[in-house]
């Protein structure tokens, strides 16, 4: 089975010999990701790297815009489904994505995978988890806090 890799610092070249995927070495949080040229991203509304990120919500009754996640992984080579779901803090998947079919480009170092949800809607403050799965097994997962806002994080004055 794969190993499933954490937040923390593993030794990527050990995970790459256990396995044809790509390893999960961060895994940056941002509102949206917009494709540029020369294989570059802008990344708009940044809030972290996990496990540092911390989102603030003013209404849990109205849906969150958007909310990506850029995976950046070494290694890999060859084709595998990719999924993602987020767990909240009873380990309940509260959105799981469908696989998606892709294929680690031969002789890349670096490969990244992008994913997100739209018009989500968090149940409240907490903890939560994304998680990563290739080919039905999950390879890495990492926390994230979502909290209640206030007017003022949100530049509305009281």
């Amino acid at each position: 089975s794969l190993p499933v890799i954490r937040s923390s610092p593993y030794k990527s070249a050990d995970l790459r010999a256990m396995s044809k995927y790509p390893v999960i070495t961060n895994c940056l949080v941002c509102d949206d990701l917009r494709p540029e040229m020369s294989n570059k991203l802008t990344i708009l509304g940044f809030y972290g790297i996990v496990p540092n990120v911390v989102i603030r919500i003013l209404d849990f009754k109205l849906p969150f815009d958007r909310l990506r996640f850029l995976f950046m992984a070494e290694g890999g080579d060859g084709s595998f489904k990719v999924a993602f779901r987020l767990l909240n803090q009873k380990q309940e998947a509260i959105f799981t994505s469908d696989p998606l079919s892709v294929k680690a480009p031969s002789g890349m170092r670096y490969t990244n995978l992008a994913m997100g949800v739209d018009r989500f809607l968090f149940p409240g403050s907490g903890s939560y988890k994304v998680v990563v799965s290739f080919d039905g097994k999950d390879v890495y997962e990492a926390p994230f806090t979502v909290e209640q806002g206030e007017p003022k994080d949100f530049g509305f004055s009281s």
